[in-house]
């Protein structure tokens, strides 16, 4: 498996791994997305951040409509949740551009305040200030 899903901080966290990009199926990422929002929708209001963590990921493959896709999957977490703190951490350049790319095309009514990192540490930083509790990430 090329990406892991887990909550973090008592729930209060998800924190979405990719660890390999060109050589995984999008497809199959997104589709575990919905799948693991579907199994644990009952705890989807709790959930007060995402981190979507790319340090490790290859080039990531993804079309205009790869990208689109995941807006949509966006669309159906936000039903549950419209306040989501969402950070990326995506180092690799290539990979930076794309995660901007599904950033900026997030509806504004979704609620969701994003934002996208080339470093772990600001990334880190930047979700402890927002989300203005102590998180560990585990």
């Amino acid at each position: 498996m090329s990406y892991k899903i887990s909550f973090a901080d008592n729930g209060k966290g998800l924190i979405f791994k990719r660890s390999v990009g060109s050589a995984s199926n999008s497809s199959d990422f997104a589709n575990a997305i919905v799948k693991f929002f579907q199994e644990h929708k009952s705890s989807l209001a709790a959930i007060r951040y995402v981190y979507l963590d790319y340090t490790e990921a290859d080039k990531l493959k993804l079309s205009n409509d790869d990208i689109m896709r995941f807006v949509e999957v966006a669309k159906i977490i936000a039903l549950e949740n419209n306040q989501l703190i969402v950070a990326i951490c995506s180092p690799q350049f290539e990979n930076y551009c794309i995660t901007k790319k599904w950033e900026v095309n997030l509806p504004d009514e979704f609620g969701w305040e994003t934002m996208a990192f080339r470093d772990q540490k600001e990334a880190f930083d930047w979700l402890k200030k927002v989300v203005k509790e102590e998180l560990t990430f585990t």
